[in-house]
């Protein structure tokens, strides 16, 4: 039954792809109530995936968009799910984070678009796209909104599974919640459909007004003849006017700006997220974990073997202008080994720091950065957002702590790695039986070097920046590897720069 108030009204839309195209919608009106189920088709390119974004979040559009985002959820054609999480992690995440309390779990959701209990247990990346689809819906459905946003949730299933999952929202769909789907499909739309609106010149036309979803085979038999006969006869959208030197855009000084101010603003996110709190100890582990993993223990190792060859390349350089220098009645009054007494260990705490933040954020930040823009760009994160999980709780804020963390330990063990190299060229070179005391750092040298206040400050801002950077928005691989190859340029500029003003004050 359809109650007369509104759960959605969007007035007077107006906005464009780009400045001197075709408006894609030009005064767009749409109102859905309560126990409706409200399908919008239209072809290819109209702008229908569009809508619901903005219905969504409101960005780009002038107009009146009225809808409660708390109690709205979206499920995105790609389905967006946590390639890193199970099948009941997903499921179970959204239940974790949503304010009101579910009774339902991820096997009742599960099995209420017909998927088996086993499928729990699956890891996202083996399921097919037809069965990411239907886990979204699930993940949807558990969280209980008042409106639920469908961007084509019927791509790529058989008909017993678009048959499943028409029940499951049609179920849905009461006198206290609705559904407004975009979808293209007769079948699918025939079964949930109460009304059908089309796409069409940046206006929502009505083609049907059944009042109800189909109650028998027959109506909806009826309805299948009339929508499959409507959809076939849908023009192609103009694509309005193109924009001189489109190619040439990356090119001007905008484009350089706009990553600046990606890196700025992430970087205030960033800051901003260290006083929240995840409202779950095991999301947060769970992030702090991997992040710590990708960035900092599988690179150990690495870290660890290119600090021994800087630290063995130093005094072979030390032992090389030894032998060049200190000849005839030089050599006599100083000995080599008196070069490593006068020098000791200081460069291990001088160097490290801004050497080793620099190899960070080349091996491991870039692996950071392009993991989190790969979700960003895969659109995990905004699915996220549209289904109540703060993106900045559950990932921007264990990143950028772990981050942190992984950079301090990274320059520890390649201060060590420098020392305990140039313990072993000062043994193999010099004959020295007792290395570690001759080149022994004190608390002296790492005061007057400030390593901690280095470390500390390297550390932060290269998580901001990884952090910042990599969740910024993108929507194809390009933007993926431009963010990826600033975060490199704007680290190490800014250490390079940072160390310059520590040497000079």
């Amino acid at each position: 039954m359809i109650e007369d108030r509104n759960c959605l009204t969007v007035k007077n839309l107006f906005t464009s792809a780009r400045r001197g195209a075709q408006p894609i919608f030009d005064g767009l009106e749409l109102s859905v109530g309560y126990g409706e189920s409200v399908v919008i088709c239209g072809a290819s390119g109209s702008g229908k995936s569009t809508l619901l974004q903005l219905i969504l979040d409101g960005n780009q559009a002038s107009g009146e968009i009225s809808v409660d985002k708390q109690q709205t959820a979206m499920v995105y054609q790609e389905g967006a799910l946590l390639d890193y999480l199970n099948v009941q992690q997903n499921v179970d995440l959204v239940q974790r984070f949503s304010k009101r309390k579910s009774l339902l779990t991820a096997k009742d959701v599960i099995a209420e678009i017909g998927l088996p209990e086993s499928l729990l247990r699956r890891p996202v990346s083996s399921l097919s796209g037809g069965q990411k689809r239907r886990v979204a819906i699930a993940r949807a459905l558990i969280r209980e909104p008042e409106l639920f946003l469908f961007d084509e949730p019927d791509t790529g299933m058989d008909l017993a599974a678009l048959k499943d999952v028409a029940s499951a929202v049609v179920d849905r769909v009461t006198q206290k919640t609705a559904a407004l789907t975009v979808s293209h499909n007769p079948y699918y739309i025939s079964r949930i459909a109460t009304r059908v609106l089309e796409l069409r010149a940046g206006k929502l036309v009505e083609l049907f007004n059944w009042k109800t979803v189909a109650e028998t085979e027959a109506d909806f038999e009826q309805r299948y003849r009339v929508l499959t006969h409507a959809l076939s006869n849908m023009p192609i959208p103009d694509e309005g006017a193109s924009v001189p030197f489109g190619k040439l855009r990356y090119l001007w000084p905008s484009a350089w700006l706009s990553g600046l101010w990606q890196w700025l603003k992430g970087g205030v996110k960033c800051l901003i997220s260290l006083f929240t709190l995840t409202p779950s100890i095991r999301d947060f582990a769970s992030i702090s974990i991997r992040v710590f993993w990708q960035t900092c223990l599988s690179g150990l190792l690495f870290y660890l073997l290119v600090g021994t060859t800087l630290g063995a390349t130093t005094i072979a350089v030390v032992r090389t202008l030894a032998d060049n220098a200190l000849t005839g009645i030089i050599g006599m009054l100083l000995k080599p080994e008196r070069l490593l007494e006068m020098m000791g260990g200081a460069y291990v705490v001088f160097l490290a720091p801004a050497v080793a933040s620099m190899l960070f954020v080349a091996r491991s930040g870039s692996i950071c950065s392009a993991w989190l823009g790969e979700l960003q760009r895969g659109g995990q994160v905004r699915a996220l957002n549209s289904l109540g999980v703060d993106s900045d709780r559950y990932l921007r804020f264990p990143v950028t702590l772990s981050v942190f963390a992984a950079c301090m330990v990274t320059i520890a063990v390649f201060a060590f790695g420098v020392w305990g190299g140039s313990l072993l060229s000062a043994r193999y070179l010099f004959n020295v039986v007792e290395p570690w005391q001759i080149l022994a750092v004190s608390d002296g040298d790492i005061g007057v070097s400030q390593f901690w206040l280095k470390t500390l400050l390297y550390s932060a801002f290269t998580a901001i920046t990884i952090t910042g950077l990599g969740l910024a928005p993108k929507i194809s691989g390009e933007q993926v590897a431009r963010d990826t190859t600033r975060v490199i340029i704007y680290a190490t500029v800014c250490v390079s720069v940072a160390e310059l003003l520590f040497a000079l004050t």
